[in-house]
């Protein structure tokens, strides 16, 4: 890739490589906090079924969904940095500067995960092998770990691919926020400075990455569903 208009002597490749370690390490910490908050949540929330922390993973996840991400990083900037002094509000260099910009990326997929997880479960709870599993004397920790949350699991993986998507595209608003020298910061920045090369540099970046990422969870799901198989081109 070319030079860039904005940055004089450097190169689109320059600026993706000085870019890619901090957005990475923002997405990567947001995906742990998604999924791993996501699927806790749903469950608690699955098995207090009606209880206080269903109602409380219920409106976590609707307030996930509803308030825009940028607002929650402002939300967050304010009272968890300003008010309170906990974090820094903007910038990079040590690890407390990554979790705002995180939990504010992870928000709304959290919120996702939790409400198909709690969907998921609750069906998968009342089938009747769950059941067998139960008059059998199985312990509840084994049939929900080995029985349950396996086949729950499906309709997360499935949504994995756009979970992807709306990480890679949050980062440019977080990153511009929160003030984060990645590539999501170089990309909005480039829009603003009309820098051709790099826009179309991170563009055909994120793209591939996307193409990458859904072939990894198609591959995925055949892992987690035996019944499911790749596609084999006859004679090949």
């Amino acid at each position: 890739l070319g030079p860039t208009f904005r940055y004089a002597g450097r190169t689109v490749n320059d600026l993706i490589k000085d870019g890619m370690p901090k957005t990475a390490a923002v997405g990567l910490l947001a995906t742990i906090f998604s999924i791993g908050g996501g699927l806790f949540l749903g469950t608690i929330a699955a098995l207090g079924r009606n209880k206080t922390p269903d109602i409380a993973a219920t409106v976590l996840s609707t307030i996930g969904i509803s308030v825009p991400g940028f607002v929650l990083a402002t939300l967050f900037q304010y009272y968890l940095a300003y008010k309170t002094g906990w974090f820094p509000p903007v910038g990079w260099g040590e690890w407390k500067q990554l979790a705002l910009p995180s939990l504010a990326l992870s928000a709304y997929p959290l919120a996702q995960v939790t409400r198909l997880m709690r969907t998921s479960m609750l069906d998968v709870l009342s089938q009747d092998y769950i059941r067998t599993a139960r008059a059998k004397g199985l312990p509840s920790y084994l049939i929900i770990t080995r029985h349950a949350m396996r086949n729950a699991l499906l309709p997360i993986i499935t949504y994995l691919g756009p979970f992807f998507a709306y990480i890679l595209t949050g980062n440019f608003v977080v990153e511009f926020i929160f003030n984060i020298p990645g590539i999501g910061q170089f990309f909005v920045t480039s829009i603003n400075n009309r820098d051709y090369p790099t826009i179309m540099g991170i563009t055909i970046l994120y793209c591939t990455l996307l193409v990458v990422f859904n072939l990894l969870v198609d591959i995925v799901y055949t892992l987690v569903d035996p019944r499911i198989k790749l596609a084999k081109q006859k004679g090949a």
